[in-house]
């Protein structure tokens, strides 16, 4: 059985380019602020509505010299309607400055998003093959130590950004 460290570590690779990977430079240049936008994503959350209904359990850290981040996820899953475990890693791509995710769960799918800064979200735009819609997903911090996560597709017919999930990440007392 892999450990879940091990399955991110994987996912990191698959989605990192091998001269970044390769380059001992790469690492220290993770000091640069644009790597730490997510950053006041890091620590131990109770995931909720909200409505304040508990959705899940979320522990966010630093990794690889804080070149990326990697969410542990256990919560339902809207699609499955089961508990379930995902892991999420995150990087800054400074060559194209954009963010990178990569999703794997207990499910047959994962997704690849790329990102970008908006204020002090970060917005991932869907680009998996297996979804034709266009989807977003937003992550930002609400000023009061708690984060927004919120999934979006766009409808056609009304010409509007249709809410898919929304989660408030609340810190671990």
């Amino acid at each position: 059985m892999r450990t879940a460290a091990a399955i991110a570590i994987a996912v990191l690779v698959l989605v990192t380019p091998r001269a970044q990977a390769a380059d001992p430079a790469a690492a220290s240049s993770c000091r640069d602020p644009a790597y730490h936008a997510l950053d006041f994503w890091i620590g131990r959350w109770r995931v909720e509505t909200p409505a304040g209904q508990p959705a899940g359990t979320s522990r966010v850290e630093s990794v690889l010299s804080g070149c990326a981040i990697l969410e542990h996820w256990r919560g339902l899953f809207l699609t499955t309607g089961q508990v379930q475990a995902g892991l999420g890693v995150h990087r800054y791509d400074a060559a194209t400055r954009r963010w990178r995710q990569a999703w794997v769960d207990e499910t047959p799918s994962t997704s690849d998003s790329s990102g970008h800064q908006q204020g002090e979200a970060i917005v991932y735009d869907e680009s998996s093959p297996a979804k034709a819609q266009r989807t977003r997903m937003t992550l930002r911090p609400m000023g009061d130590g708690r984060v927004e996560q919120k999934g979006e597709r766009w409808d056609e017919a009304s010409g509007t950004w249709q809410v898919t999930f929304h989660l408030i990440y609340v810190p671990e007392s």
